[in-house]
């Protein structure tokens, strides 16, 4: 969490959250929320808990990294979301003594099963949330975080009687601790929890480009758009059920879309994590789990990126990166998968630091005088500081801008 003022949180953490929640409920199960950062510390032998949402095990700019039930006698991961390639060995330990492991989404099912971790697709626990009542006020259009450029796309006749909302909680200090205090926590909960209200009891229509207001959407049985320009592995399980639309698509646009019926699967869902939290889950069960989301291939999630390193050369290089961040871990795997026979050989930031990245420590970029290896730069916090340094020791580089997942077509190598 940036601490300048200006950061804002993502209340999707809390409408998946409210999800569980309503399913633990429903199982008639008593339960104690635990604040992410706590895992770690709380928990005992007799103690069960249940793990859910975005974890990373890479200590990023903005976050204190994952927490692991190192206390708890049993962890129950389902509807988990891992992201970047790194899992240090004795965490692959605890998984497996906990595994099957629930997966949100086939990223995270890849990275885990090439560690010979056994594990599934549950997709998002908000997808499971109970089917509303049709009534008479749901005649909204609703309009939630959707590029700026997709405006413009959308009809008049809609566009002039929607509502925008927005997933994003504000955090204003800049000062205190880098993760919400309980506070905070609190007042984003009831901001999600408003908002599913409003969408439950009004909405006819959604158009989206959030990942947790369209697997909730999916759940109530409410119409939903999902629009970005791009997208990324996230998304590798909803889109069984929902279009997604990226930018090359927008034109093919239905603008007039049924809800999606999806009722027999959130039965088979829920009574698996039913049947995971009673301790007698079948292997014929989780098969049949695996069947409702898993088809899609990894790579098809990053086409704008794809078509920027495209264009960089196809012969072996070796490579370095500068800067931490949520999106250099895509951007590496993506390399990865593109450029396979490219090698990362070093990873640097402004300064050095104890973090660890796909297995090498972090050095500081002013300490980087390899002018053989490339450099992609790819926070916008280090750019200045890289750029300058690989000018002055001419070292080749590439920048790589982007807005959250959203990234350009383009890349240009600069060779010094």
């Amino acid at each position: 969490m940036r601490l300048d003022g200006t950061d804002a949180q993502n209340i999707g953490d809390w409408i998946q959250l409210i999800a569980i929640e309503e399913l633990l409920h429903d199982f008639d199960i008593e339960y104690t929320r635990i604040p992410r950062n706590m895992i770690s510390a709380c928990g005992s032998e007799k103690d069960t808990i249940l793990i859910n949402g975005w974890n990373s095990f890479d200590e990023l700019e903005t976050y204190d990294g994952i927490q692991m039930p190192y206390k708890w006698g049993r962890a129950i991961y389902w509807g988990f979301n891992l992201e970047g390639n790194y899992i240090p060995e004795n965490e692959i330990d605890l998984f497996k003594k906990n595994q099957p492991i629930g997966c949100r989404d086939e990223g995270t099912y890849r990275r885990l099963k090439e560690m010979g971790v056994d594990c599934y697709i549950t997709g998002c626990p908000s997808a499971l949330l109970k089917t509303r009542v049709s009534t008479n006020s749901q005649n909204t259009v609703f309009i939630i975080d959707i590029p700026k450029s997709a405006i413009q796309i959308i009809p008049n006749s809609i566009k002039k009687q929607a509502v925008f909302l927005s997933n994003s909680y504000p955090i204003t200090r800049k000062e205190g601790p880098i993760v919400m205090t309980a506070e905070e926590s609190d007042e984003a909960y009831l901001l999600a929890q408003k908002q599913l209200d409003e969408l439950k009891e009004k909405a006819k229509l959604v158009i989206t480009g959030r990942l947790h207001i369209a697997s909730p959407c999916l759940g109530l049985g409410i119409p939903v758009i999902v629009l970005k320009e791009s997208f990324d592995e996230r998304f590798a399980w909803i889109d069984r059920y929902l279009p997604l639309y990226d930018k090359k698509l927008w034109d093919t646009i239905d603008w007039t879309p049924r809800y999606v019926p999806f009722e027999r699967e959130k039965a088979i869902l829920r009574d698996n994590l039913k049947s995971i939290i009673d301790g007698c889950s079948t292997e014929a069960e989780l098969r049949e789990i695996g069947c409702i989301y898993k088809h899609r291939h990894y790579e098809d999630y990053y086409e704008n990126l794809k078509l920027g390193i495209e264009q960089l050369p196809k012969r072996e290089i070796s490579f370095c990166i500068c800067g931490i961040a949520i999106d250099t871990i895509t951007f590496v795997e993506a390399v990865s998968l593109i450029r396979p026979q490219w090698k990362l050989n070093a990873v640097y930031d402004i300064e050095e630091s104890d973090v660890v990245f796909e297995g090498m420590k972090v050095r500081s970029i002013r300490k980087n005088n390899d002018n053989k290896t490339v450099c992609f730069i790819t926070t916008q916090k280090s750019r200045e500081v890289a750029i300058e340094h690989c000018r002055n020791e001419k070292i080749p580089y590439v920048i790589v801008d982007y807005t959250m997942h959203n990234w350009i077509k383009s890349l240009e190598l600069i060779a010094i």
